[in-house]
């Protein structure tokens, strides 16, 4: 009975929610990466001189935005995959206790 009523919850919560949660968690990894990647020029501009600024602030960030949504499929870190996996298991078991 429990086990029937996981799996009708389990396709249930896969067809609502997969593919805005699928989304939210490649957008959280390409946030993290641009994270990363914004930590790194703000190294490179500090090591650089004045006189040779790297690039106007707003533009690096637009940049860094992109590239890093660009880079993150190709990068196989698993964060977003992960998230995902255990997101959606939250999310059944929610369901399951709550008896939605």
């Amino acid at each position: 009975m429990v086990t029937e009523r996981m799996d009708a919850t389990a396709a249930a919560v896969g067809a609502t929610h997969a593919s805005p949660l699928r989304k939210a968690c490649e957008d959280f990894e390409a946030f993290l990466l641009s994270y990363i990647i914004r930590q790194m020029w703000q190294a490179a501009e500090a090591i650089a001189s004045e006189e040779h600024p790297f690039m106007s602030q707003a533009y690096r960030d637009m940049f860094t935005v992109e590239f890093a949504q660009s880079l993150t499929p190709s990068m196989n870190w698993g964060i977003a995959e992960t998230l995902y996996r255990e997101l959606s298991r939250l999310l059944l078991t929610e369901k399951v206790t709550s008896g939605g």
